[in-house]
């Protein structure tokens, strides 16, 4: 299957420490790793290894972590041609504390980066692709290219909701498939079957 997906890459910066540290506090970690972030690059490196072709429309920069997640979804290999690259921006980052004693993950994220636009995708051949997959971020411009695609004819696609994010409800009837986060759940329903029952009577 040939598979497009739609939404942010980063770079993740996470520290491994031994315990999360208190405020205005000095500790050492005890591991650091640089990895590719971003929910739509990661679902295609999954997809990507159990055998799909994989590629990946979203915002790049001209520095240096945006030449590092190029070189990382090329390695896997994942196509970027319908990605788009703002000069002078920075890429997106994500500084995680990883807290070895429980697992909890901190995050500080930085963005000075443009979102993808509906502009760039509407110039993308959908015919070739199966499908198509968003992550829920724009809600503006993720209705522009999902309404794109229905009046196109294209009906294969999907949309990822992690979080709360202002309108992103409009959105539901539109896409063929909808994936939901347990964050999203957990700040919008009293629980799973409330949920359910409040997106049965929509």
């Amino acid at each position: 299957m040939k598979v497009l997906g739609v939404g942010v890459a980063t770079l993740d910066i996470v520290n491994h420490v031994a315990g999360y540290p208190s405020e205005d506090s000095e500790v050492r970690a005890v591991q650091q790793r640089k990895s590719r972030g971003g929910n739509a690059a990661n679902s295609l490196t999954v997809l990507n290894r159990l055998g799909h072709h994989c590629s990946w429309a979203g915002a790049l920069a001209d520095d240096t972590a945006s030449e590092f997640v190029r070189q990382q979804l090329l390695s896997e290999p994942i196509d970027i041609r319908h990605a788009v690259v703002v000069e002078g921006a920075s890429l997106p980052v994500s500084y995680i504390i990883l807290n070895i004693e429980n697992g909890s993950r901190s995050i500080v994220h930085f963005r000075d980066l443009p979102e993808y636009h509906s502009e760039a995708f509407e110039i993308i051949d959908i015919d070739e692709f199966d499908w198509i997959h968003f992550e829920g971020r724009n809600v503006t411009e993720l209705e522009k290219m999902m309404r794109h695609l229905r009046d196109s004819g294209f009906h294969h696609f999907s949309l990822e909701i992690e979080k709360p994010r202002e309108g992103i409800e409009a959105l539901f009837t539109l896409p063929k498939v909808l994936v939901f986060s347990r964050d999203y759940l957990h700040h919008t329903h009293k629980g799973v079957k409330d949920f359910f029952e409040e997106l049965r009577a929509d």
